[in-house]
Protein backbone atom coordinates (compact mmCIF):
# COMPACT_ATOMS: atom_id res chain seq x y z
CA UNK A 1 0.00 0.00 0.00
CA UNK A 2 1.43 3.20 -1.01
CA UNK A 3 1.02 6.54 0.55
CA UNK A 4 -0.47 8.97 -2.50
CA UNK A 5 1.57 12.44 -1.68
CA UNK A 6 1.86 15.50 -4.91
CA UNK A 7 4.27 17.73 -4.20
CA UNK A 8 2.17 20.51 -6.31
CA UNK A 9 -0.87 19.94 -3.83
CA UNK A 10 0.83 20.13 -0.76
CA UNK A 11 2.84 23.12 -1.96
CA UNK A 12 -0.69 24.76 -3.13
CA UNK A 13 -2.20 23.62 0.15
CA UNK A 14 0.79 25.16 2.18
CA UNK A 15 0.93 28.76 -0.11
CA UNK A 16 -2.46 28.93 0.87
CA UNK A 17 -2.66 28.54 4.44
CA UNK A 18 0.33 30.67 4.75
CA UNK A 19 -1.37 33.44 2.55
CA UNK A 20 -4.45 33.17 4.48
CA UNK A 21 -2.65 33.88 7.65
CA UNK A 22 -0.32 36.80 6.55
CA UNK A 23 -3.96 38.16 5.61
CA UNK A 24 -5.37 37.89 8.78
CA UNK A 25 -2.53 39.27 10.90
CA UNK A 26 -2.23 42.36 8.34
CA UNK A 27 -5.73 42.93 8.42
CA UNK A 28 -5.48 42.43 12.09
CA UNK A 29 -2.91 45.44 12.54
CA UNK A 30 -4.58 47.64 10.04
CA UNK A 31 -7.63 47.17 12.10
CA UNK A 32 -5.80 48.39 15.09
CA UNK A 33 -3.73 51.08 14.10
CA UNK A 34 -7.33 52.61 12.20
CA UNK A 35 -8.94 52.23 15.63
CA UNK A 36 -5.57 53.96 17.47
CA UNK A 37 -5.55 56.87 14.81
CA UNK A 38 -9.13 57.53 15.73
CA UNK A 39 -8.47 57.68 19.20
CA UNK A 40 -5.95 59.83 18.60
CA UNK A 41 -7.87 62.34 16.67
CA UNK A 42 -10.05 65.02 18.55
CA UNK A 43 -13.53 65.12 18.20
CA UNK A 44 -14.96 68.27 16.41
CA UNK A 45 -17.06 70.49 18.75
CA UNK A 46 -20.55 71.73 17.33
CA UNK A 47 -19.24 74.46 15.73
CA UNK A 48 -16.76 73.15 14.24
CA UNK A 49 -18.79 70.77 12.51
CA UNK A 50 -21.18 73.40 10.56
CA UNK A 51 -17.61 75.66 9.60
CA UNK A 52 -17.07 75.65 6.18
CA UNK A 53 -13.70 75.11 4.78
CA UNK A 54 -11.25 77.39 4.72
CA UNK A 55 -13.47 80.13 7.08
CA UNK A 56 -11.78 81.81 9.79
CA UNK A 57 -12.30 80.60 12.82
CA UNK A 58 -15.12 82.77 14.79
CA UNK A 59 -13.07 84.49 17.89
CA UNK A 60 -15.90 86.80 18.74
CA UNK A 61 -16.29 86.93 22.61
Amino acid sequence: MGTWFSPLHVGIGSGVSQGLLVGLVVGAVAAVAVAWRREQIPAPTAHQKHAEPGAAPDTAI
